[in-house]
């Protein structure tokens, strides 16, 4: 069984070596704009790591390793910065997002408090009599509503609709 064992992971990394040879000749081939695309990755490049740690490789093909190894960790590094990047930008826009919204609460309560105002002052004038004035404050508190409502005040016979917060 031991024997049997040895004899298959050595017809597997003389596979890997084939194969490694095949890569190693298409990279040298290569135009110097290809060579990049033609460097191992991956599982060819752990399994020709694995190579060369049981058998003695020649120096080109070792060569190759490294070259594919040192762009490996190059793409890696890419990546891991992209993806920190990224996530920095992903937290950029939720922490102006959320300032987005409380701005834009806050800018709600603001026209909230002066469409109460306006409809204070509308009620005083038409308490007193003052229609116009009356009405005009309550254009005023309509500019500053956001949502309709329906606020119904009935002064000598006068039905007037307004926004008004509830």
């Amino acid at each position: 069984p031991r024997a049997r064992e040895q004899i298959q992971r050595d017809a597997r990394r003389l596979d890997a070596r084939r194969r490694l040879q095949e890569d190693a000749e298409l990279w040298l081939e290569a135009a110097d704009d290809e060579k990049t695309q033609r460097l191992l990755d991956g599982l060819a490049l752990q399994e020709a790591l694995d190579l060369r740690s049981h058998w003695k490789l020649t120096t080109a093909l070792s060569s190759y390793i490294d070259l594919s190894q040192a762009a490996s960790r190059r793409r890696e590094l890419l990546r891991r910065v992209t993806s920190v990047v990224f996530g920095i930008f992903a937290l950029i826009a939720a922490v102006a997002a959320l300032h987005a919204y409380e701005q834009q609460a806050r800018a709600e309560g603001i026209l909230e408090e002066a469409a109460h105002r306006a409809l204070g002052r509308m009620q005083e004038a038409m308490s007193t009599g003052d229609m116009a004035t009356g009405h005009a404050y309550l254009a005023e508190s309509l500019r500053y509503r956001s949502t309709p409502r329906a606020l119904t005040t009935r002064r000598h016979g006068t039905v007037l609709l307004a926004r008004a917060a509830v």
